[in-house]
């Protein structure tokens, strides 16, 4: 989450789709493949030893003639699948914010702008794979060459010196096709491997990432979270976003942050929700700061709304509990606080019924009231609202219970 928020959303997207399925298609097939002929290549060199020791090393000298190119351009399939995977990510990112900002843009008759911004983007994709494609073809078609002109063209001069028949060629010619053939496939394989290798420290990378939770301890319940001399630079900003001298959250408590935009309001939650303890301060729960406390002990006992909620392509049982086995009663309890139960029990399936992706079809005051029962159904101790309306419809709903902590 803290390299999403921090990163390109576009690079991050590529990684886990496009850069995956190349690892996929190009490394471990490769792996693959490398394997299922190479040892085919080896059975046939055995094979031909026990014949002739003369072709055999004839055979020998012609594979590795396919083996060497590959590593000798390593480097340009190196660069040229970096840039691939670059501009892949580029478009990735510039095709989802496209489609995140389609609505702006039909509002404001920007149709052509969004026309034109995506076929750039889409034809400097286009030159980039086309750029890719050649310089991996060029590799294995020097590959082939390699493999075969070498012993046609001594096996004809040595025909025409008559120092072999034609028959003699043809057999020896034969024989080496079992050997060349299935190093011709390794070749192959073998190109694209080194081809795809600045993806896969890439992936590795991000994969072996270390975790920054080094927290062992836990918390039953909360009473109390205090900030205390909080200071919070974003990556690249040239100045803190957040400079807090202290705040104290009680249990029981309905705080509000109010401020102007860019005074740090939706920071606060942040790091109240460790999207990132790269803070400099304290921050304790019950006097244990909270990077002290494991990650799944602090979620269990808050919940935040986002500012603009979101729902997966599921349905709306799956989209309140995420998949948690609460029990049918608890979620009825939540759907009826929540203010959902008429428009629930109007719908054949209930909440079974499926919902687009985003909730696409949903109206505003639907999707709040949703996200609010996806954080009752978990009765937290503490919730963070991103946004004053939530908080206010929220204690609406919880008017007396005198349970919860909500900050917007």
């Amino acid at each position: 989450m803290k390299a999403y928020l921090q990163g390109s959303t576009g690079e991050m997207q590529s990684c886990l789709t496009n850069e995956m399925k190349q690892l996929g298609d190009d490394y471990y097939m490769g792996i693959f493949n490398i394997c299922i002929w190479g040892g085919m290549a080896v059975s046939a060199l055995v094979m031909m030893a026990l014949i002739s020791p003369v072709l055999l090393v004839l055979a020998v000298v012609l594979c590795l003639v396919p083996l060497m190119i590959p590593k000798l351009m390593a480097n340009t399939l190196g660069q040229a699948r970096t840039d691939w995977m670059r501009d892949t990510a580029a478009y990735t990112g510039r095709v989802g914010e496209l489609l995140r900002g389609f609505e702006a843009l039909l509002s404001a008759g920007g149709l052509g702008y969004m026309v034109r911004s995506h076929g750039e983007a889409a034809e400097r994709n286009r030159r980039c794979d086309l750029r890719l494609r050649r310089v991996m073809n060029r590799g294995m078609v020097i590959t082939s060459l390699g493999a075969w002109v070498p012993g046609l063209l001594v096996g004809v001069l040595l025909v025409f010196d008559g120092r072999l028949t034609i028959g003699y060629l043809v057999t020896a010619n034969s024989l080496t096709n079992f050997v060349i053939g299935p190093f011709r496939q390794v070749s192959g394989a073998f190109v694209g491997l080194r081809a795809v290798m600045p993806i896969k420290g890439r992936v590795e990378a991000l994969m072996n990432e270390p975790s920054e939770d080094t927290g062992t301890r836990t918390l039953d319940g909360l009473r109390e979270v205090r900030m205390e001399q909080v200071t919070y630079t974003y990556p690249g900003a040239a100045s803190p976003a957040l400079r807090l001298q202290s705040l104290t959250l009680r249990r029981g408590e309905k705080v509000a942050l109010v401020g102007r935009s860019g005074s740090g309001k939706s920071t606060v939650a942040r790091l109240l929700y460790r999207y990132d303890d790269s803070y400099s301060g304290r921050i304790a729960a019950d006097g244990i700061p909270l990077r002290e406390l494991r990650r799944e002990s602090w979620y269990g006992l808050t919940a935040m709304i986002p500012q603009t909620p979101f729902l997966f392509a599921d349905t709306l049982q799956n989209n309140i509990c995420l998949y948690h086995p609460y029990p049918a009663e608890e979620v009825q309890r939540a759907v009826r606080l929540a203010g959902l139960e008429e428009y629930i029990g109007s719908l054949p399936e209930g909440l079974n019924t499926p919902v687009q992706d985003g909730g696409r079809g949903l109206s505003g005051g639907q999707l709040q009231r949703i996200a609010i029962a996806r954080a009752l159904v978990r009765k937290c101790e503490v919730l963070l609202a991103r946004d004053g309306r939530f908080a206010a419809l929220y204690r609406q709903m919880r008017a007396g219970d005198g349970k919860v902590t909500s900050g917007s």
